[in-house]
């Protein structure tokens, strides 16, 4: 039978189309658009957006600036402003150093707790327990021989130093060496072990200073008053005169009457106290507290490296002295020491930081210096060298006055106001 199909409509779209047609497009492809309208223009096609647009803002020319909110504007004015740097930049870093300890030589791998924690020391191996040992030497040396008290820099950058020097002395510490330079967080786990030492030994080294400050001065006499105690105090520092020798009086005692009564009209008034101008630094307080933190025994940091000991002037090599460092951090302590006795009473200071010891810290050493470039320079050398002789012999000055003339003996009444 034959069907007439001229006058049948045409189909629409693709997919009413026959299936032999379904093969040259994908099925999975989706035209919604009449094959009619296959001769429409580009122009054509555009032209009723464009009229929509119009219709919905004719008042708007096209290329007006786009509105920005209030919250928009006040974040784009809180933009840092990039500007170019006139400074010379230095190469680029290189590869960052590797995390994982597999990945360092085994003399610079670093022994961790199996519960967790800081490391131990003793856990370390032989190559690393010898370099650490000789970084904390060498930070308990550069107390009293170089700086006193370590600037103010990170403690990582602190003990990157003190490893490094060590590792360069030791034959097999190249490794290490090349670890501590480029490995911060090696540096910052070492830290607790190599800063807690020189920590401990200043905070003994104070403690024994509050002790030996109460007990030479009398601040902790039995019914001292405090009235009494505040004046010796504030003479004390009064023109930087606790580092001068000073000789606590005897205890003054009533005259017995024959009745057997105390008669207060006839109670000696008690000697004044006396600072010997000639001797600086070699105040008790300040010479016991230098032979116990460094010359006690044989085998202290003094006598360790007494061949650093040199004298200040070519013309007298043997009148060796004292480091500056460790004369004036004693002498800083024995301060610290008499700012707690201040109020009359022992009050407990706060911490003892660097900020707190800038001030007289580097006041003493002006001190030093002014007095060995002054013009009785030879004078205080040979002063200086008996302040040697003193501590390292165990000679302990406990009443010098009388050992300098009267021109070089400064009478102070010391009574309670």
């Amino acid at each position: 039978m034959d069907f007439d199909t001229r006058d049948s409509p045409e189909p629409t779209h693709r997919r009413q189309a026959s299936s032999s047609s379904r093969g040259s497009i994908p099925p999975d492809t989706d035209h919604d658009f009449d094959l009619n309208d296959q001769d429409q223009t580009e122009d054509d096609v555009e032209q009723p957006r464009d009229q929509e647009e119009e219709d919905i803002s004719p008042l708007v020319p096209k290329n007006a600036p786009k509105k920005i909110s209030t919250q928009q504007l006040k974040y784009n004015q809180e933009q840092p402003e990039i500007r170019a740097s006139r400074v010379l930049h230095g190469p680029k870093p290189g590869k960052s150093a590797p995390t994982l300890e597999s990945a360092w030589h085994h003399t610079a791998r670093l022994t961790f707790p199996s519960t967790g924690g800081l490391i131990r020391l003793l856990d370390q191996n032989l190559v690393l327990l010898q370099i650490i040992k000789a970084a904390i030497t060498l930070s308990l040396y550069e107390i009293p021989f170089k700086c006193g008290y370590e600037p103010v820099i990170s403690r990582a950058a602190f003990v990157r130093r003190l490893m490094r020097l060590c590792a360069k002395k030791d034959a097999r510490g190249s490794h290490v060496e090349r670890r501590a330079k480029e490995d911060t967080s090696f540096c910052k786990r070492l830290a607790p072990i190599i800063c807690t030492r020189s920590s401990n030994f200043r905070t003994n080294l104070r403690t024994s200073a509050l002790s030996k400050v109460a007990t030479l001065y009398e601040l902790n006499k039995p019914g001292a008053k405090a009235a009494e105690i505040r004046a010796i105090v504030k003479q004390l520092l009064q023109d930087q005169r606790y580092i001068l020798p000073y000789a606590p009086s005897a205890v003054s005692r009533p005259v017995i009457a024959q009745d057997g009564e105390p008669t207060a009209d006839l109670t000696p008034p008690g000697p004044p106290k006396a600072f010997i101008v000639a001797q600086p630094f070699h105040a008790p307080a300040i010479v016991d507290l230098i032979h116990e933190g460094w010359w006690s025994s044989s085998k202290s940091l003094g006598f360790t490296y007494i061949k650093d000991l040199k004298s200040n002037r070519d013309d007298r090599p043997n009148e060796v002295v004292l480091p500056d460092p460790m004369i004036c951090l004693a002498g800083s302590f024995v301060w610290a020491a008499l700012q707690t006795y201040s109020t009359g009473r022992f009050v407990p200071a706060p911490e003892f930081s660097q900020a707190r010891l800038e001030g007289t810290y580097k006041s003493l050493l002006a001190v030093l210096t002014a007095q060995r470039e002054g013009k009785s320079a030879k004078t205080f050398n040979r002063t200086m060298h008996e302040l040697y002789v003193k501590v390292s012999h165990s000679q302990i000055a406990t009443a010098s006055a009388a050992s300098g003339s009267a021109n070089n003996i400064i009478c102070l009444d010391i009574d309670s106001e």
